[in-house]
């Protein structure tokens, strides 16, 4: 077995990204190199797990990254009431007898959609293609400060009175929104594709947080609504929480980013690779053709 000595106590595997365990007798790394038929016999005072994998910190971090995935743009869609009343017919009393639906309100919940999944499935696919040509750890902070800020200026035209200009809103708000999910697209499949070189535990975790992602706006909304504010302000109050979200998850991010875990796993100081291999691109769809044709 071909071994590599440097200064720590932890043990890798073959693809030195895996910790093995480590000892306390000795203050050495051994890195194991690829060798298929060798076994590993480890020492009685082995550690399963490296101390930094027992991080509450890192283990939040990859949680709160997979809600926010997925919080700010359910939040978008969850206050359905809140845009009924934006795109209202000012003309009348909203609530009145009159249930029929001015065009605005029948075409938001269409035209939200269409602009945000057609830009995140093809920022998506150019992401998954040369996203390689970018150092993780750039992709990941420009693409959450973008995010912000997107999401940020939706919330801004949720706070103004927007009843003179609906159809400029209505515009406005589906280009910011169409924005936001081709940056978020970058996000998440740079973040989602790099997840895959950590341990089990933490692709758990943020599957996990993503689904609560997905719930929480629902909750936050019935809160707010249940405190009886202004209608102007319930929109605004939910969509203020979005961008909170996204700040939150930028800053955890520069923290993490600098741990040694992190790091190591992430492969944030590994060289960028200026070409494609397209090889692996058909090696993964032989694995998952049957799963995307069952989406179809």
């Amino acid at each position: 077995m071909l071994l590599k000595k440097s200064t720590d106590n932890k043990i890798y595997d073959y693809n030195e990204r895996s910790v093995l365990f480590s000892t306390s007798t000795e203050n050495k790394l051994y890195c194991i190199m690829e060798n298929p038929g060798s076994n590993l016999e480890k020492s009685q005072d082995a550690l399963v797990v490296p101390r930094e994998e027992k991080s509450v910190f890192i283990y939040l971090f990859f949680y709160f990254v997979g809600l926010t995935i997925l919080f700010p743009y359910s939040m978008l869609i969850t206050i359905n009431d809140f845009w009924n009343y934006k795109f209202r017919d000012t003309s009348i009393e909203y609530n009145s007898t009159n249930d029929e639906l001015t065009e605005l309100q029948k075409s938001f919940p269409g035209f939200l959609s269409i602009s945000g999944n057609v830009p995140l499935t093809v920022l998506s696919i150019v992401t998954a293609l040369f996203g390689n040509f970018f150092n993780i750890k750039t992709r990941l902070l420009v693409s959450a400060v973008l995010m912000g800020l997107a999401f940020g200026g939706t919330t801004v035209i949720s706070g103004l009175n927007t009843d003179s200009w609906q159809n400029t809103a209505f515009i406005l708000i589906m280009v910011i929104n169409s924005c936001y999910s081709a940056i978020n697209a970058v996000f998440q499949t740079s973040f989602l594709g790099n997840l895959g070189r950590f341990p089990p535990r933490y692709i758990g975790c943020t599957n996990d947080g993503m689904g609560l992602g997905a719930t929480l706006p629902a909750i936050i909304n019935i809160i707010i609504i249940a405190t009886k504010p202004d209608r102007e302000l319930v929109g605004l109050l939910c969509m203020i929480f979005g961008v909170l979200v996204i700040f939150v998850q930028l800053i955890l991010y520069i923290f993490a980013s600098r741990t040694e875990f992190y790091i190591h796993y992430a492969g944030i100081n590994e060289s960028v690779r200026n070409t494609i291999d397209y090889k692996s691109y058909v090696m993964v769809f032989k694995a998952i053709w049957i799963y995307i044709l069952g989406m179809l």
